[in-house]
């Protein structure tokens, strides 16, 4: 249960048993987003770490490859842009223009542009290869933008080349945001320039007033000296092109080639429970390389005390899995790539389990919870969705920031009942990237529970993004699990809990747009992102958990001190387990 992707299985309960029982597995999917070389991941080719340090030494030790933005990006190819702006009605052009020639034309591409921490905090860069890095569009297609840090399939060997397609893309490539199979009323075609929204003074205090008044087309000129500078110029000293001419195109293409062929494998031809488990795992990195993941909550079989996976489908795909798992679903998909073969998997799929979903998919932002439930297990009639219950809840307990705060598709809430007439009330969240809004919308859920569910058994599944220590920047583990205690609560990892325990170990390359956030080699284990975010939280009063496991390479154990995403292993989370049990 979790949004940007989380995987929670709820198993049938064992029989002939006086306790009974729910397996939970809980997984942030969401892995490398659109960018294969964002995170540092473990190759197995030598030329993965050779390319990186290539482009890590180009960034240290630029020297005369330091050459000025209008030597890459030149005069001609702004006014093309400006020209394209003006076509498209954007404002603040004139501003833009200025900025252009006295600001930006004057720089550096390393020094003064990459390596900028200004604007990596601005997001000028990365909020709008956020937003058209790669788009979901309806139909279950994707639209990806010419660039280097993507799965684009176009030439970039030239700079005209590139330019021209990144043109087209921007002010003539029109897309039908995909927003859900519940999304009501029709979904307007928008030309793709039409995504990008402000960067917002209060929500980014490095931006200037000045700036937000025209961060759309300033966005759009970061955007394209970003690219630019990623792709070449003519000089023939941009990045990849100096670094590894020859390699770089195989090395993404490899990271791809993971999703559609894990026979390589080592552990591919093992136990076909657990091959079945792996090839979940492959199909979800699949999604995270092509494109942005779902949240997933998966449903799971126990067979044994052991709690293997040998019941994972192994047809956690693309967006398809969105749409409504039938016959008619398919021959919708079919012009879609691999949509044919995913779209039978989730036919497949909806056989053994059925899905709750937020109301509301944001298919720009592309990060969503979702809970799995065992068709053998629960009973998908009379299942209520109270995620909004939940929200007003939250407004009344004098959250209203962390409520203005929340995405359509953060929260998933719903009420169901087993088989043998046991109530649950199942919640899937993920919280912001500092962990603040975890607090509140947890207490928003339990007090829902508390006041309108009290029979029902309370099991949250979540990214809260709590990290090894607490403060006024980041929500600290310690300080959630006493939350947790204060509300009679507590959660897979029981009281003992071990804030230096991480269920992520992930730091950014120097091949994505916030340079600001990025790690050299040496630094990837050190300076990792490594944090105890991941949690299955319930009422301590109702549950009792045992068999609390964690797992980052698809063999069901941890490896400490190693970076993923692997080749072998998709996310950037680890998969949280735990068996949860009641008389």
């Amino acid at each position: 249960m979790f949004l940007d992707g989380v995987t929670h299985a709820l198993g049938p309960l064992r029989d002939g048993q006086e306790r009974k029982e729910v397996h939970v597995v809980s997984w942030n999917v969401a892995a490398v987003n659109n960018n294969p070389f964002e995170y540092w991941i473990t190759h197995h080719d030598p030329a993965y770490n050779e390319l990186m340090d290539g482009v890590q030494d180009f960034l240290d030790h630029p020297g005369e490859r330091d050459v000025g933005v209008h030597e890459v990006f030149t005069d001609k190819m702004f006014n093309q842009l400006l020209c394209d702006m003006i076509d498209a009605n954007i404002s603040g052009l004139k501003e833009v223009a200025r900025l252009w020639r006295d600001d930006f034309s004057q720089r550096k591409i390393v020094s003064g542009f990459l390596k900028d921490a200004e604007i990596g905090k601005k997001r000028l860069a990365s909020m709008p290869d956020r937003i058209t890095n790669t788009i979901n569009t309806v139909g279950g297609g994707t639209q990806r933008r010419p660039t280097v840090i993507n799965f684009y399939g176009g030439e970039l060997s030239t700079m005209s080349s590139w330019w021209s397609q990144w043109r087209a893309f921007i002010f003539q490539c029109e897309v039908q945001v995909f927003k859900g199979k519940n999304h009501k009323g029709p979904i307007r075609p928008q030309v793709v320039y039409e995504l990008f929204d402000p960067i917002l003074q209060s929500k980014y205090p490095a931006v200037t007033q000045e700036e937000e008044a025209i961060s759309i087309p300033l966005q759009i000129l970061c955007l394209a000296i970003f690219d630019a500078v990623l792709v070449r110029h003519p000089l023939a000293v941009h990045m990849m092109l100096s670094v590894a001419p020859e390699t770089w195109q195989q090395i993404r293409e490899s990271i791809a080639q993971v999703a559609s062929d894990p026979s390589g494998w080592a552990f591919a031809s093992e136990s076909s429970e657990l091959t079945q488990y792996v090839m979940t795992r492959r199909c979800c990195w699949r999604k995270s390389a092509g494109r942005r993941t779902f949240s997933w909550t998966l449903t799971v079989t126990p067979t044994s005390s052991s709690c293997r996976w040998d019941d994972v489908p192994h047809f956690i795909v693309h967006d398809v899995a969105l749409s409504a798992p039938d016959a008619q679903s398919c021959s919708r998909q079919q012009e879609a790539p691999g949509a044919v073969n995913e779209c039978e998997l989730l036919t497949a799929l909806s056989k053994k389990y059925f899905k709750l979903s937020p109301g509301g998919i944001d298919g720009k932002r592309d990060q969503n919870s979702l809970v799995l439930c065992s068709r053998s297990t629960f009973v998908k009639e009379g299942v209520l969705d109270i995620t909004e219950e939940v929200l007003v809840t939250l407004g009344q307990l004098g959250n209203g920031k962390t409520k203005r705060s929340y995405v359509h598709g953060d929260l998933i809430a719903c009420t169901l009942q087993d088989k043998e007439g046991v109530m649950f009330l199942l919640a899937s969240f993920h919280g912001d990237t500092n962990g603040f809004s975890t607090k509140p919308i947890i207490e928003a859920i339990h007090k829902t529970a508390e006041t309108s569910y009290p029979n029902h058994k309370l099991i949250i599944g979540l990214d809260a993004n709590t990290y090894k220590v607490h403060s006024d920047q980041h929500q600290g583990v310690d300080d959630f699990q006493d939350f947790l205690e204060s509300a009679h609560m507590t959660s897979c990892w029981g009281a003992g809990v071990d804030a230096s325990s991480p269920t992520t170990c992930n730091a950014r390359t120097h091949l994505q747009p916030q340079l600001n956030k990025a790690i050299g080699k040496k630094d990837r284990i050190a300076k990792a992102d490594k944090n105890m975010k991941d949690w299955i939280v319930f009422n301590q009063a109702q549950l009792e958990p045992s068999a609390t496991a964690k797992d980052n390479t698809g063999k069901r154990h941890f490896i400490d001190n190693m970076v993923f995403p692997t080749m072998q292993f998709p996310s950037d989370h680890a998969i949280v387990s735990t068996v949860l049990s009641w008389k």
